[in-house]
């Protein structure tokens, strides 16, 4: 029974095609290629694309979201904020040490608003 790829996704025609034995197979090899052409093609597969390529963008600021909010809780339970050659300790220079938790809390804030505007911005499109 031959595999119908016209109804196959183009993450599913391209995963085939990374493994299906191009020597045992070369007919269906050439099909999934033939596929792969068509759906590229297609302009709301393109379109599925981009809007896919712009929310994995925009989802790699919680990264850096995470990286801030985890330093600013680090920097809480350690009671030492570093940061290039400054150092402030909790109990020698409490305003150094907080002003540093903010300023990791802050940039964590900035850049999660920037996240929830530009998701909005993709799910109004």
């Amino acid at each position: 029974m031959e595999p119908n790829y016209s109804t196959y996704t183009l993450d599913e025609l391209i995963d085939v095609e990374s493994h299906i034995d191009k020597v045992i197979y070369p007919e269906r090899y050439k099909q999934v290629c033939e596929q792969i052409t068509l759906k590229q093609n297609d302009p709301k597969v393109a379109d599925e694309i981009k809007l896919n390529g712009k929310v994995a963008k925009v989802n790699r600021l919680l990264y850096l979201v995470a990286f801030f909010w985890f330093f600013a809780f680090f920097t809480l339970l350690t009671g030492e904020f570093r940061l290039k050659g400054y150092s402030a300790y909790y109990e020698d220079n409490t305003i150094g040490f907080f002003c540093g938790v903010v300023l990791y809390f802050s940039l964590g804030l900035l850049i999660y608003i920037k996240y929830m505007n530009q998701s909005r911005k993709i799910i109004s499109q």
